[in-house]
């Protein structure tokens, strides 16, 4: 009869070879290894399964109601006006117009003022009267004498005469030491 103490010895042993044995064989084992339905809860750990590890057909089944609408919240305040849009694109030109009335024909005559002479160092007007029925589109003036002229024109502008019509008013300053002599013209237009 084996002693108790060699008996115990060979317990000893048999366990420590049968725990470096199951460490050996948890390394080997793998999913494939593992045959289908056999894992339950009670053989994972508490907090080790993650949303990666769950198909989302499942995640879907756990996905709760949808809630009661809550309560609107108070209105917000405005916000700032927003910067300006670029402009639009033009839309295509619209068809043409009917055509306009014929417009009014239009005739130049001209009004001649008298002749007036100057004495040296003095000032002299004249005023070149448009027709009636016409009215003062411009004007000027010309000396008598073009060659030894020394006649300075300090005015020369439309004006209204009391009776309607228009005309163009000249004032010559005579600078020479001899009389000088002047009229003015108006460029007259009427609408027919």
């Amino acid at each position: 009869m084996k002693s108790l103490g060699m008996i115990l010895v060979g317990c000893a042993l048999a366990l420590g070879a049968v725990t470096a044995g199951r460490a050996g064989v948890e390394a080997l084992i793998t999913g494939s290894g593992i045959q289908d339905n056999t894992v339950e809860s009670r053989d994972i750990a508490n907090g080790t399964i993650k949303r990666v590890d769950i198909s989302a057909a499942m995640l879907e089944t756990l996905r709760g109601a949808v809630g009661k609408r809550g309560i609107a919240g108070p209105q917000g305040l405005q916000g700032q006006q927003g910067a300006a849009g670029p402009p639009g694109i033009a839309g295509p030109p619209g068809p043409a117009g009917p055509p306009g009335p014929p417009g009014e024909t239009i005739s130049y005559t001209n009004g001649y003022s008298e002749h007036v002479t100057v004495p040296p160092g003095a000032f002299r007007f004249v005023d070149a009267v448009c027709p009636a029925g016409t009215r003062v589109v411009g004007g000027g003036y010309a000396t008598e004498n073009v060659s030894d002229a020394l006649l300075v024109p300090t005015n020369s502008y439309p004006i209204g005469m009391p009776d309607g019509r228009g005309a163009w008013y000249v004032v010559m300053f005579n600078i020479g030491q001899q009389p000088q002599a002047f009229w003015a013209v108006s460029y007259c237009a009427q609408s027919s």
